[in-house]
């Protein structure tokens, strides 16, 4: 319990020393144009008023309809939805707040894009990908999580998961692509998962077959043992 309380606080002091150097390399508030804008989240780089943001949303749209489809921001698309506009805005706004430890773990800050699930998927895929040889190894789930998380956030961290989105771009043009890969790779991850339960089943197996010849070698030898014993001291 002892080691697990120190390393929490380890954990959140790491965390908190990731916050305050980010926060002093942000860029100043006072951006070229932020006359028109008013204040800007340092963030976002979007107007911190919501209003302000909506008076410019055309071209907030205009911007990201020249991106590719993988990296449009739904933020900046739906700028002037009565309903979805402030919702992305200020969701946007307070977890874009935790770019920092986003960027240590991802390898890339928050956005309501597909670009961010798409490298959240693959950080999971990672992970999940490691959990199941690595809870073999020790036949522990713990430490399989604790294998995978590392693992995947190593991956994340050096970028490999963000140069995998790029490696995607030119392939994913709409939605329904996007989503026949996603089931093929859930589909492919069904498979993985089934091995390895089929494996551990007849590793299971395999060990209480041992166990039992064990049993039976011992009673065998207890027997002839008692047997033997029964004939020299019998009445």
């Amino acid at each position: 319990m002892i080691h697990f309380k120190r390393g929490l606080f380890l954990a959140f002091f790491l965390f908190g020393l990731i916050f305050v150097f980010a926060q002093e390399e942000l860029p100043p508030t006072n951006v070229p144009g932020s006359d028109l804008l008013g204040e800007v989240n340092s963030e976002t780089g979007r107007p911190a008023n919501l209003e302000k943001f909506q008076e410019f949303g055309d071209h907030y749209v205009n911007q990201e309809q020249n991106k590719t489809f993988l990296y449009q921001e739904w933020t900046n698309l739906l700028a002037n939805n009565p309903v979805m506009g402030p919702i992305l805005f200020y969701t946007d706004q307070f977890f874009s707040f935790f770019d920092p430890l986003w960027k240590v773990i991802f390898g890339f800050e928050f956005s309501w894009s597909w670009a961010f699930f798409v490298g959240l998927f693959l950080w999971f895929g990672v992970a999940f990908v490691i959990y199941f040889p690595a809870k073999e190894m020790l036949h522990n789930k713990l430490f399989g999580f604790v294998t995978g998380f590392i693992v995947a956030t190593i991956t994340g961290f050096y970028d490999v998961l963000s140069t995998a989105i790029t490696f995607f771009v030119p392939f994913i043009k709409n939605i329904w692509i996007l989503a026949i890969l996603i089931v093929l790779i859930i589909l492919l991850g069904y498979l993985y998962e089934a091995f390895f339960k089929k494996l551990h089943k007849e590793s299971d197996d395999e060990a209480l077959k041992r166990s039992l010849e064990a049993i039976k070698s011992e009673g065998d030898v207890a027997q002839k043992a008692l047997h033997k014993f029964s004939d020299g001291g019998g009445i």
